[in-house]
């Protein structure tokens, strides 16, 4: 009875929690890790299952966890800013912000909430739920784009993006023998987006006739859909090491009607397919290191991965033609079945992460993140609109245990703002010549679990 209560308690947060959950970003579109202790490691949990977040990372990590339940908060900073010129080359003598326009992301701080929950059916399968999200977001208060100016849009209209993926992986591990376990989740998940200030664009020979009216500023739209995710976990040498391994289909979404004019195939944004592979060794009986290796194939989705304007000479793009102006090179719109995209690259991450138990009441944690930006820089006139060009992570974390039914975890992410720059194209062959884009993040997490 109070287990059920208690099961169906997390499933109310996790749907309240979907509604209220902001867009962020970390390794591309994807969070480095989910919950505080994976995000105090780096991200990595492929083959080291802590929690029942770990289900979001391989299924078959929960596997014998246990009746538990962990609740997670998180505060999530990512200052992002813009700058862009309308001239093929960089000012002469101009930095940073010396380009024609400039802007500031406002609403920095999001609040991150996340619930998970395990129960060992019996000795063989374990049974478990959690609630994660990913997503992107800028708002600019000044629309750069609009400076040239462009018709139907002014300097002083507010410019943005807003994407938010919530996922909620229902998870069956089941434990093969004393060493090996496999795990299966089904990913039912919801999309929440909404563009505003792109008008500008309306003046470059990129949007189709029946979609010149579905790109920008319809409000928020949602989509839903499911995908998969299995694995797997091996123990060897007395449980010193742990081999882990995962694949997630690619999400397959329904299309954003109201944005059927700006992303492929008429408003399709899938959430790609990724796998991962997991190492976790126990040096001494108190220290566990962890090393996980994860592949995002962005390139399955082409809303993600075609290209997009381009904005760097003698490098493939797309540049895009004004009226009168350049010559429209490759004629892909947006929305078409095969049109633009944000272009970027497959990314591959690699996860670090170390825990050492200082004593039976305490728990530390250091982890470092890398992959390389998956934003080529001839393509970074939309990527001012989502720019998750960050690639080094540096975290820590502990846990502290209150008694042998409940602990509290802290984890914290620093990310050093890195910035990317490219200039090139004339205004005439694009929607500007010269883009800057800079991004930093912080993030700190509290978790609090019970077992039972």
């Amino acid at each position: 009875m109070i287990k059920n209560l208690l099961a169906k308690s997390v499933l109310s947060a996790a749907v309240v929690a979907a509604f209220t959950l902001p867009a962020h970003a970390t390794n591309g579109m994807f969070m480095v890790g989910y919950g505080a202790k994976s995000i105090g490691m780096g991200g990595a949990g492929v083959a080291y299952g802590q929690d029942s977040f770990a289900a979001a990372a391989n299924p078959a990590g929960i596997s014998r966890m246990g009746f538990r339940i962990d609740g997670n908060l998180g505060l999530f900073n990512a200052p992002r800013s813009a700058a862009v010129g309308y001239d093929a080359g960089l000012p002469a003598g101009k930095s940073d912000y010396g380009f024609d326009q400039s802007s500031h992301s406002l609403n920095n701080l999001f609040p991150v909430p996340g619930v998970g929950a395990t129960m060992d059916f019996d000795d063989k399968l374990t049974l478990g739920m959690a609630m994660v999200g990913a997503g992107m977001n800028t708002t600019y208060d000044h629309n750069f784009y609009a400076g040239n100016p462009y018709p139907g849009a002014s300097y002083s209209d507010k410019l943005g993006v807003d994407l938010i993926q919530v996922m909620m992986p229902m998870t069956a591990a089941y434990q093969v023998d004393e060493h090996n376990a496999v795990g299966l989740s089904i990913v039912p998940a919801v999309q929440y987006f909404k563009a505003y200030g792109l008008q500008a664009f309306n003046f470059f020979n990129i949007t189709t006739p029946q979609g010149k009216d579905y790109f920008t500023n319809k409000g928020r739209d949602e989509a839903h859909g499911a995908g998969a995710r299995v694995g797997w976990v091996g123990k060897y040498f007395d449980n010193r090491l742990t081999l882990g391994a995962t694949y997630a289909s690619k999400i397959y979404m329904s299309k954003f009607k109201r944005y059927k004019g700006l992303f492929a195939q008429g408003g399709s944004l899938d959430i790609p397919a990724n796998w991962a592979i997991g190492i976790a060794f126990k040096p001494t009986e108190k220290t566990t290191v962890t090393l996980d290796r994860e592949y995002i194939k962005y390139a399955g989705v082409k809303s993600i991965h075609n290209p997009g304007p381009g904005n760097q000479a003698g490098v493939q793009g797309i540049p895009v033609s004004a009226p009168g102006g350049g010559q429209f090179i490759k004629d892909l719109k947006l929305g078409e079945v095969n049109g633009m995209g944000f272009g970027w690259n497959s990314q591959t991450v690699y996860k670090f992460g170390v825990d050492y138990k200082y004593n039976n009441d305490w728990t530390l944690r250091a982890g470092y993140n890398y992959g390389r930006s998956p934003i080529p820089d001839n393509q970074l006139t939309f990527a001012a609109l989502a720019p998750a060009i960050v690639e080094k992570h540096y975290s820590l974390g502990f846990t502290y245990t209150i008694d042998p039914t409940s602990e509290f975890t802290f984890g914290y992410m620093y990310v050093p703002a890195r910035r990317q720059t490219a200039c090139g194209v004339p205004a005439d062959q694009n929607v500007v010549g010269c883009v800057s884009v800079k991004m930093g993040q912080n993030d700190i997490e509290f978790g609090y679990s019970l077992k039972f």
